[in-house]
């Protein structure tokens, strides 16, 4: 057509290289088939309009179309429009719906002085959000059969999930064979444990065709759940472990993956659990009846410590609210002292919203998602390097199969990783299952943290201690404490101190910053700082309380913010577990420093590498001090003894003596950090990675180093 003038009258837009177009018509056919034509007024036409055809209604005539659009997302409806003798109160008008033609958008109108019957307008919108059918209203609303609106070059574009949302479209047909946490089942009151496949994305799951957006709440929290110990007997000593915390979240969806607007450690008013809440999956079954099906992964941490128990929760949704029950299970955990399965059946309402900041929490976990280490399964090592005739068994094999949560090893940047183990099969979203730290945080805390510091204010690590009552402590430096090597202890006995009741009940089980220090200032002087190693959690967290006190915000903000973030790690690690200061804010005061944070899988191979291979630096910039790291990774013995001839302890890392266990000519000593209950994470010589979270209180690395000693030698 010759236009003669363009009035945008909705939001300006650009359409990206990648957009597809998904429904056009300009009507140059003659006819308008597919569209549905309802209202009074005389028949609809393709009228002759300048040189071209377009669709002609008049008085109170309405064409709808409706187009399927689950796949796609950044979705934009744009029309032209001429007017002819329209009057007051008459309009042409294009609307789009996003939920079945419940709720219409107007996104172009034309009114009296619009209506030349010449002139031509255009008119476009942005859908809010992804949406997986958008119906397009064409209308007119005028009194009589003289009143004409025309419409034409009717467009609908969008980008597809994998362009837009960084993930492909899933492409099954939905015909799922089920026979556990049905349809049915998720809309009865009861539930039981049942192999964690059944809450797995399955290989013919189809795109969904509802989109999750807004809030979820659960109900029945307090009075719903089952809960059997496994091999523990502590569950009495716990205020109602068997029941969740109050639940109700917002979460966002881009193509089959929803995701949870708050994430990291999330404090309750839960007497014993804290969440953390995980992106899920959403699909479509073809026995669904037109509900989407969606599968969350969730953990509970104890409030106040570090043991993390993995569930994950599953129900069906509509986009108009509709949502059956949520059905969850427990059946893993990284603690030794308490283990159990625990499920239920709650109540759940569906609140759909729009969520003010939705597209950038998709955007974050697009990047979140794009960052993480390549991975492969733990047995491709072996077809990987054919020549080194590793035996795979021999990988992961220090800690007892029964006990393990999740072992790997990085070779020439790929996570070779085995899968994430519960008693009710492998975990279905190993990628973001929590990992608790314990004391592999008096590394990625303690030691990271002074030596970030001491790149920010050089001499830190000198400055004495000034937190305890006693003056004797200002004898004791910020390394010392660092290294365990204050001299004031009790006993010098292997983890005598740390083991004793009086610790458990005036440290680990004290809440508040005051309590804990309080116990931390408490030992007195036996020794010359810095002489004699001594294993105390209390010395980390009195660190950390001396580094919070030189920080301008927080110690941990400054460390997410200095290192973690940059590094790409997840938002699982922008939290921590802090001391409990008040009730109107509490687990909101002192980062614990020694152990409480948690990670994934792919946040400790990145940690690992940043410190041995990339040496602290990020993007060109060195972010901790290298003498202090320098130190630390050297090959030659090095630190206090720490209770073997195997063992010693050095900058907040354990030094494993290993030349003998490698037949090596020369010294060879390989950092790694340690966590309560059989954690290990091993820095080794080669630029290599050994990590396992277990329960096995075996803390051994010897069967999987001499693995990879086969693909490079540990020697020097």
């Amino acid at each position: 057509m010759n236009n003669k003038s363009i009035l945008i009258l909705a939001s300006l837009f650009s359409i990206n290289a990648s957009a597809q177009t998904l429904f056009t018509d300009n009507f140059q056919d003659g006819n308008f088939d597919g569209w549905t034509i309802t209202g009074a007024g005389a028949p609809a036409i393709t009228n002759q309009y300048g040189s071209n055809y377009s669709l002609r209604l008049v008085k109170q005539k309405q064409a709808t179309q409706t187009i399927q659009t689950q796949g796609y997302d950044n979705l934009v409806v744009s029309v032209d429009m001429a007017g002819y003798l329209l009057e007051y109160g008459e309009r042409c008008a294009a609307k789009y719906s996003t939920d079945n033609g419940n709720s219409w958008n107007l996104f172009a109108t034309l009114v009296d002085g619009q209506d030349d019957g010449v002139t031509l307008y255009s008119g476009s919108a942005t859908l809010p959000t992804q949406t997986a059918q958008v119906m397009i209203s064409l209308a007119t609303q005028g009194n009589n059969n003289a009143d004409y609106c025309y419409f034409d070059n009717i467009s609908l574009t969008g980008e597809p999930v994998s362009v837009s949302g960084g993930f492909e479209p899933l492409t099954g047909n939905g015909n799922v064979s089920r026979s556990q946490l049905t349809a049915a089942e998720l809309n009865n009151s009861n539930t039981n444990l049942v192999n964690n496949n059944a809450y797995a994305l399955p290989t013919n799951a189809a795109h969904p065709t509802n989109t999750f957006s807004g809030t979820l709440t659960l109900s029945g929290e307090s009075t719903n759940g089952t809960l059997q110990e496994q091999g523990t007997s502590i569950a009495s000593s716990y205020n109602n472990p068997e029941h969740l915390p109050e639940f109700e979240f917002e979460f966002v969806q881009t193509g089959s993956h929803i995701i949870p607007l708050e994430r990291g450690l999330i404090a309750t008013t839960h007497p014993a659990w804290h969440y953390i809440l995980e992106p899920g999956r959403v699909w479509n079954e073809n026995s669904d009846n037109g509900f989407s099906r969606v599968a969350l992964p969730f953990a509970l941490q104890e409030a106040g410590a570090n043991c993390t128990h993995n569930g994950v929760l599953s129900f069906l949704f509509k986009d108009d609210g509709s949502t059956s029950n949520v059905a969850y299970q427990i059946t893993g955990e990284t603690c030794a002292y308490f283990k159990f399965n625990s499920w239920g059946m709650l109540g759940a309402s569906y609140t759909p919203s729009s969520i003010a900041n939705s597209a950038t929490v998709k955007s974050n976990y697009v990047d979140e998602v794009t960052r993480r280490m390549p991975t492969k399964d733990i047995s491709e090592l072996a077809s990987d390097y054919p020549t080194a005739n590793i035996n795979t068994a021999q990988l992961g094999s220090d800690q007892a199969t029964s006990d393990q949560t999740v072992f790997g090893v990085v070779v020439d940047g790929i996570n070779y990783v085995s899968s994430c183990k519960t008693r009710m099969g492998d975990y279905p979203f190993c990628e973001v299952m929590a990992l608790p730290s314990y004391s592999t945080a008096k590394s990625v805390v303690g030691a990271v943290g002074l030596m970030r510091m001491e790149q920010k204010y050089p001499g830190t690590k000198t400055q004495s201690v000034n937190q305890c009552y006693a003056s004797s402590w200002s004898e004791v430096s910020f390394e010392n404490l660092l290294d365990m090597a204050t001299g004031r202890y009790n006993s010098d006995g292997f983890e005598v101190d740390e083991g004793d009741s009086t610790t458990a009940n005036n440290f680990f089980l004290k809440y508040t910053n005051s309590e804990k220090l309080n116990h931390a200032c408490t030992y007195t002087k036996k020794a010359t700082a810095g002489t004699k190693w001594v294993y105390h959690t209390s010395d980390t967290y009195l660190l950390g309380v001396q580094l919070n006190a030189l920080e301008s915000t927080d110690l941990w903000d400054m460390l997410y913010a200095d290192v973690w973030k940059p590094l790409g790690v997840s938002p699982l690690m922008s939290t921590t577990s802090r001391t409990t200061e008040s009730t109107s804010n509490p687990w909101n005061g002192q980062p614990l420093s020694g152990y409480g944070l948690t990670y994934h899988y792919d946040d400790v191979v990145k940690i690992a590498e940043f410190l041995s291979k990339d040496q602290g630096v990020i993007n060109g910039i060195q972010i901790l001090e290298p003498t202090m790291l320098a130190q630390t990774l050297q090959t030659q013995a090095h630190g206090l003894n720490a209770g073997s001839q195997y063992d010693s302890y050095d900058n907040g890392f354990w030094i494993w003596n290993a030349q003998q266990a490698f037949s090596c000519i020369n010294a060879l000593s390989i950092p790694y950090m340690s966590g309560y209950g059989g954690i290990v994470v091993s820095l080794l010589p080669n630029d290599m990675i050994y990590y396992a979270f277990s329960d096995s209180n075996d803390y051994g690395q010897v069967n999987t180093a001499l693995e990879l000693n086969k693909i490079r030698s540990m020697c020097n």
